[in-house]
């Protein structure tokens, strides 16, 4: 597996794009990288997320190492997560995510495209330059 984290509207909005075969360490490695960013971050100052698994091939449903308590905690006391977008057309990550969205404090959302979860952090966030975000994500996408 692959993933890469991005500022797209820094220090406001960070893009995770994941890719391949995903197992539970990478997803744990990439929870850890995804706190240090918020704690980087000015706590008061909301940090939105959209993570971009449409490239995803495997997702670890039976082999999915939990995350210790302790890293559980540390997630929930970072104080400025914002929204979280999942783009991805994965039934089973989406219904994953309605779990997920259940038992977290966090605003969660699902769509399929890119364009659809700027739109979303578009409408929840208008004071920031989603121009600059557009033109980003189209560049990164015709790579």
């Amino acid at each position: 597996m692959a993933y890469s984290y991005k500022w797209l509207i820094e220090p406001h909005v960070l893009y995770c794009a994941f890719g391949g075969d995903l197992n539970g360490d990478e997803l744990l490695d990439a929870s850890r990288d995804a706190i240090a960013y918020y704690r980087e971050g000015d706590a008061s100052v909301k940090i939105h997320s959209i993570i971009d698994a449409r490239d995803v091939q495997s997702y670890p449903f039976f082999n999915w190492k939990m995350p210790s308590t302790k890293e559980s905690q540390q997630f929930r006391q970072v104080k400025n997560v914002g929204w979280i977008v999942l783009v991805t057309r994965n039934k089973a990550i989406i219904n994953l995510s309605k779990l997920v969205r259940g038992v977290s404090r966090v605003q969660f959302y699902t769509t399929d495209t890119l364009e659809s979860a700027v739109d979303f952090l578009h409408s929840k966030t208008t004071q920031l330059d989603w121009k600059t975000a557009r033109q980003t994500l189209h560049t990164m996408q015709s790579r």
